[in-house]
């Protein structure tokens, strides 16, 4: 409901979004299950809003985990939610191969990819140039994958039920108004 109306705000604004989507299961629920979804997404995407991988799961994967810095790090920005923060180069491109395929699927070819939490690992950063996608982003960097070249761009996004909720609401609010 809430993208739902971000993505009314900025309609009326013919601002348009990247809509990061979440293929496999997370919070018990997937595109599979979510036909209502599916349309809704398509309609904003003939709007003219793209749609973006955004990991498979969303969650992280502790089998994989590097080291401690590491993952503290991921815990801290993510939230348990650092899916390509610690995997290596053939975990990585698996699981992003089998996003794009369950969004093919579904009717989307994206060409971006942004990692939950913004955290990835050089390893899928590889997989990601390797598998075609055109860009990905960091927490304040868009990342050319074609040419390799960075632009500085802070992300504005906000999280339900996060502790800055409401500094990020008031943030996005500053920004689109």
């Amino acid at each position: 409901e809430m993208s739902r109306r971000w993505l009314e705000v900025l309609d009326s604004r013919n601002i348009k979004a990247t809509l990061l989507v979440v293929p496999g299961q997370w919070n018990a629920m997937s595109l599979d299950s979510s036909p209502a979804f599916i349309e809704w997404l398509h309609a904003a995407q003939d709007r003219g809003h793209e749609i973006a991988l955004h990991g498979f799961h969303h969650t992280s994967d502790r089998s994989f985990q590097t080291t401690m810095g590491r993952k503290v790090m991921g815990s801290v920005l993510a939230r348990g939610c650092e899916e390509f923060w610690h995997l290596p180069y053939e975990e990585a491109y698996r699981r992003i191969q089998l996003g794009r395929e369950k969004l093919h699927h579904f009717g989307f070819a994206p060409v971006g990819f942004v990692a939950p939490g913004w955290l990835m690992s050089p390893e899928t950063v590889n997989a990601l140039r390797d598998l075609g996608f055109s860009y990905t982003t960091t927490h304040t960097h868009f990342r050319d994958l074609t040419s390799s070249t960075e632009i500085l761009m802070p992300s504005l996004s906000q999280r339900p039920q996060s502790l800055l909720t409401k500094a990020g609401v008031g943030l996005n609010h500053a920004v689109v108004s």
